[in-house]
């Protein structure tokens, strides 16, 4: 399992922009936000219309506009970045409402396979959603 490109990038942009509200709370631009996160401007501009969609960010035009965080960076899990871009983190199809098992038809809780994947699953969305974009968190 592996994490889109540019969903590393939303976490990157994330942490730039959590690191500017706790030392300058000051609107930043894209091209600002892409350099310090070592991030094209073009592929930038993408990722951050993404999570403003999603509504981890806000965006403002003007001279004073940019982009920042719509929340607290302490409030802001790391789950929560994963998943804007990526959808419901599931790290196998068995574990999807929708999904229909060729083993035990729709009573998910008969499979051996359904239960080990969903405990996995349980564990890693809770250790990505203690680490929070606070100062040292991450």
């Amino acid at each position: 399992m592996r994490f889109a490109l540019e969903t590393d990038y939303a976490v990157r942009m994330i942490a730039v922009l959590a690191d500017n509200a706790q030392n300058r709370n000051e609107s930043m631009g894209a091209a600002a936000i892409g350099e310090a996160a070592c991030i094209p401007k073009p592929t930038a501009l993408k990722v951050l219309r993404l999570l403003k969609d999603k509504g981890l960010i806000h965006s403002s035009i003007g001279v004073n506009g940019g982009y920042r965080l719509a929340k607290k960076p302490e409030d802001i899990t790391l789950v929560q970045v994963i998943e804007a871009l990526e959808g419901k983190l599931e790290i196998s199809r068995c574990l999807s409402d929708s999904y229909t098992c060729s083993r035990t038809g729709e009573n998910h809780s008969e499979c051996k396979f359904h239960r080990l994947y969903k405990s996995i699953n349980e564990k890693l969305i809770a250790e990505l959603s203690n680490v929070t974009f606070e100062g040292k968190n991450l």
